[in-house]
Protein backbone atom coordinates (compact mmCIF):
# COMPACT_ATOMS: atom_id res chain seq x y z
CA UNK A 1 0.00 0.00 0.00
CA UNK A 2 1.39 3.97 -0.91
CA UNK A 3 2.13 6.07 1.95
CA UNK A 4 0.01 9.05 1.58
CA UNK A 5 1.73 11.21 3.99
CA UNK A 6 5.62 12.17 4.51
CA UNK A 7 7.89 14.69 5.89
CA UNK A 8 8.83 16.50 3.23
CA UNK A 9 10.34 20.25 2.73
CA UNK A 10 10.72 21.72 5.78
CA UNK A 11 8.06 24.13 7.12
CA UNK A 12 9.40 27.03 9.40
CA UNK A 13 5.92 26.66 11.85
CA UNK A 14 6.42 22.66 11.50
CA UNK A 15 8.99 20.85 13.36
CA UNK A 16 6.75 17.87 13.92
CA UNK A 17 5.25 15.83 11.19
CA UNK A 18 3.13 13.24 11.55
CA UNK A 19 2.13 10.00 9.50
CA UNK A 20 -1.65 9.01 9.07
CA UNK A 21 -3.62 6.98 11.53
CA UNK A 22 -1.47 8.13 14.90
CA UNK A 23 -3.17 8.48 18.04
CA UNK A 24 -1.32 10.54 20.80
CA UNK A 25 -2.51 11.42 24.49
CA UNK A 26 -1.52 15.26 24.76
CA UNK A 27 -1.69 18.01 27.53
CA UNK A 28 -1.86 21.54 27.09
CA UNK A 29 -0.87 24.32 30.03
CA UNK A 30 -0.07 27.82 30.24
CA UNK A 31 3.68 27.61 29.28
CA UNK A 32 2.66 25.86 25.87
CA UNK A 33 -0.63 26.38 24.95
CA UNK A 34 -1.11 25.35 21.95
CA UNK A 35 0.45 21.94 19.55
CA UNK A 36 1.41 22.10 16.08
CA UNK A 37 2.55 19.07 13.66
CA UNK A 38 1.93 19.16 9.42
CA UNK A 39 1.85 16.40 7.43
CA UNK A 40 1.82 15.79 3.31
CA UNK A 41 -1.07 14.32 1.38
CA UNK A 42 1.11 12.68 -1.74
CA UNK A 43 -1.88 11.32 -3.22
CA UNK A 44 -4.42 12.93 -5.60
CA UNK A 45 -6.82 13.41 -2.88
CA UNK A 46 -7.10 11.78 0.93
CA UNK A 47 -9.88 12.05 2.96
CA UNK A 48 -8.46 13.51 6.29
CA UNK A 49 -9.98 13.50 9.85
CA UNK A 50 -8.41 15.41 12.72
CA UNK A 51 -10.14 14.48 15.93
CA UNK A 52 -9.10 16.30 19.73
CA UNK A 53 -11.29 14.61 21.96
CA UNK A 54 -11.16 14.04 26.09
CA UNK A 55 -13.65 11.23 26.24
CA UNK A 56 -14.79 13.01 29.57
CA UNK A 57 -18.66 13.55 30.04
CA UNK A 58 -19.83 17.08 29.77
CA UNK A 59 -21.35 16.99 33.14
CA UNK A 60 -17.65 15.94 34.81
CA UNK A 61 -15.92 17.65 32.48
CA UNK A 62 -14.81 21.29 34.61
CA UNK A 63 -13.50 19.32 37.24
CA UNK A 64 -12.00 16.56 34.88
CA UNK A 65 -8.53 18.39 34.41
CA UNK A 66 -9.64 17.99 30.68
CA UNK A 67 -9.15 20.87 27.91
CA UNK A 68 -11.33 22.45 25.49
CA UNK A 69 -9.51 22.25 22.05
CA UNK A 70 -10.01 23.94 18.99
CA UNK A 71 -8.56 22.76 16.07
CA UNK A 72 -7.34 24.74 12.97
CA UNK A 73 -6.50 23.77 9.20
CA UNK A 74 -4.07 25.14 7.11
CA UNK A 75 -2.81 24.97 3.56
CA UNK A 76 0.76 25.64 3.84
CA UNK A 77 1.22 25.79 -0.08
CA UNK A 78 -1.70 28.25 -0.91
CA UNK A 79 -0.53 29.49 2.67
CA UNK A 80 -4.13 29.95 3.66
CA UNK A 81 -6.68 29.23 6.49
CA UNK A 82 -8.38 26.35 5.86
CA UNK A 83 -11.10 25.50 8.27
CA UNK A 84 -11.57 25.27 12.24
CA UNK A 85 -13.93 23.59 14.73
CA UNK A 86 -14.63 24.19 18.37
CA UNK A 87 -17.03 22.00 20.27
CA UNK A 88 -18.05 19.22 17.83
CA UNK A 89 -20.49 18.05 19.74
CA UNK A 90 -23.24 16.88 16.98
CA UNK A 91 -21.13 13.00 16.59
CA UNK A 92 -22.66 11.10 19.43
CA UNK A 93 -19.73 9.21 20.09
CA UNK A 94 -17.48 12.25 20.87
CA UNK A 95 -18.40 14.54 24.31
CA UNK A 96 -19.72 18.06 23.82
CA UNK A 97 -16.07 19.56 24.16
CA UNK A 98 -14.49 17.53 21.31
CA UNK A 99 -13.10 18.83 17.85
CA UNK A 100 -13.09 17.00 14.96
CA UNK A 101 -12.38 18.21 11.16
CA UNK A 102 -12.72 15.89 8.18
CA UNK A 103 -12.44 16.83 4.92
CA UNK A 104 -11.41 15.31 1.24
CA UNK A 105 -7.80 17.26 0.83
CA UNK A 106 -5.61 17.37 -2.67
CA UNK A 107 -2.15 16.84 -2.85
CA UNK A 108 -0.01 19.37 -0.68
CA UNK A 109 1.87 19.70 3.08
CA UNK A 110 -1.05 20.79 5.32
CA UNK A 111 -0.21 21.99 9.07
CA UNK A 112 -2.44 21.49 12.51
CA UNK A 113 -2.75 23.72 15.41
CA UNK A 114 -4.35 22.75 18.43
CA UNK A 115 -5.09 25.45 21.02
CA UNK A 116 -6.92 26.39 23.43
CA UNK A 117 -8.82 29.78 23.44
CA UNK A 118 -10.83 29.43 26.32
CA UNK A 119 -7.64 28.84 28.52
CA UNK A 120 -9.25 25.86 29.53
CA UNK A 121 -5.67 23.85 29.15
CA UNK A 122 -5.73 20.18 30.11
CA UNK A 123 -5.47 17.06 27.87
CA UNK A 124 -7.09 15.40 25.69
CA UNK A 125 -6.24 12.30 22.84
CA UNK A 126 -5.30 13.77 19.24
CA UNK A 127 -6.50 11.20 16.08
CA UNK A 128 -5.21 11.90 13.06
CA UNK A 129 -6.42 9.32 10.55
CA UNK A 130 -7.15 9.20 6.36
CA UNK A 131 -8.44 6.89 3.91
CA UNK A 132 -7.97 7.08 0.09
CA UNK A 133 -10.47 3.72 -0.06
CA UNK A 134 -12.29 6.16 -3.06
CA UNK A 135 -9.94 5.29 -5.87
CA UNK A 136 -11.44 5.87 -9.22
CA UNK A 137 -12.35 2.57 -11.71
CA UNK A 138 -10.95 2.94 -14.83
CA UNK A 139 -13.59 1.61 -17.61
CA UNK A 140 -11.86 2.18 -20.75
CA UNK A 141 -11.07 -0.80 -22.93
Amino acid sequence: MEAITSSTFPIPACYRWFQFNTILNLRTNAEYPTFTFCFTVNTTFADVTIVANTWVSCSSWKTSGASDPLIELHSENARQFLAENDDGNSIPSMNCYASVLSYRLPRGDYRVVIRNPKCAYGYYELRFLAEVSFARKDNST
